[in-house]
């Protein structure tokens, strides 16, 4: 995770972009193993994203809990 941290803030924003297309990529094309990799990738870099403001996965599942309630 140190190369990730010492990134560029651009940077990071360009990783995060770069792994949610391939997320949605292999939603529709790769197969089952491809696309939780791929989502791991995603989790990974949202979880970076996220202690980089001093929030974590809590925070998203308050979030998700919510929307679950308003639907």
């Amino acid at each position: 995770m140190g190369v990730i941290v010492r990134m560029p803030c651009s940077g990071k924003v360009e990783k995060r972009g770069e792994e949610g297309g391939e997320v949605a990529i292999a939603t529709v094309s790769e197969p089952d193993d491809r696309l939780v990799s791929e989502v791991a990738d995603l989790w990974f870099h949202s979880l970076v994203a996220l202690e980089h403001y001093g929030l974590g996965p809590a925070d998203v599942l308050a979030e998700l809990s919510r929307g679950i309630k308003a639907s």
